[in-house]
């Protein structure tokens, strides 16, 4: 059986790393914005009625810890290059997406940030599977 590639900048493991570090701080700023409702993010609270919230600061608060937390983890373990980099990534792809889906349920499809963010949920879960195949670190 071949070992699993434990060389630092692997190109599957680096390009990896460099999407889940931009996606914890769009995570920190997207709930930054909405907690102090920067421009851009002064969404109607109507939005939130389903689940009887009256401000965006649960959500803001919410995003930075659950999203901006795990794909921040992620980077930093594809940045350390621990062996399970890929599936901490992959986890933080599965988070992502249970936040989009919960985000549909609430308030529906709002705004162009919900497809771009499932876009880039998509390029993370391609790049931790490429990543673990090259490593066969799962």
């Amino acid at each position: 059986m071949r070992e699993p590639d434990t060389r630092p900048g692997s190109g599957w493991l680096l390009s990896l790393s460099v999407v889940d570090a931009g996606l914890a701080a769009l995570a920190i700023w997207g709930g930054i914005s909405l907690i102090v409702g920067a421009p851009g993010f002064r969404l109607p609270v109507e939005w939130l009625a389903p689940v009887g919230l009256d401000s965006w600061v649960l959500p803001g608060v919410t995003l930075i810890v659950l999203i901006g937390g795990a794909m921040g983890s992620a980077a930093v373990a594809g940045w350390r290059n621990t062996p399970h980099a890929p599936a901490v990534s992959l986890a933080a792809a599965v988070v992502l997406l249970g936040w989009l889906t919960v985000q549909l349920v609430v308030i529906g499809p709002r705004t162009p940030v919900q497809a771009a963010t499932a876009t880039l949920d998509l390029l993370v879960i391609v790049l931790a599977y490429g990543a673990a195949m090259h490593r066969r670190a799962w």
